[in-house]
């Protein structure tokens, strides 16, 4: 890696892959729309805060600090 943003970025990437491969598996059990929407509610604005939100918080303030710059 040649900067702390480009490790920050890695591993945000590595995350998330791993996260969309559950929520894709989670998605496809679904048995209808009105159950996928739901779920989509639950995994992103529930479980994907609680599993992923101090590590989302720190990339999400050193990705700001950069703007600034």
């Amino acid at each position: 890696f040649t900067s702390k943003k480009d490790i920050f970025s890695a591993l945000f990437v590595f995350l998330f892959q791993d996260f969309d491969r559950e929520f894709q598996k989670k998605l496809a059990s679904a048995p209808d729309p009105i159950e996928k929407i739901k779920l989509i509610v639950q995994i992103y604005f529930v479980d994907f805060i609680n599993q992923y939100g101090d590590f989302i918080k720190i990339v999400m303030d050193f990705w700001m600090a950069e703007v600034y710059r």
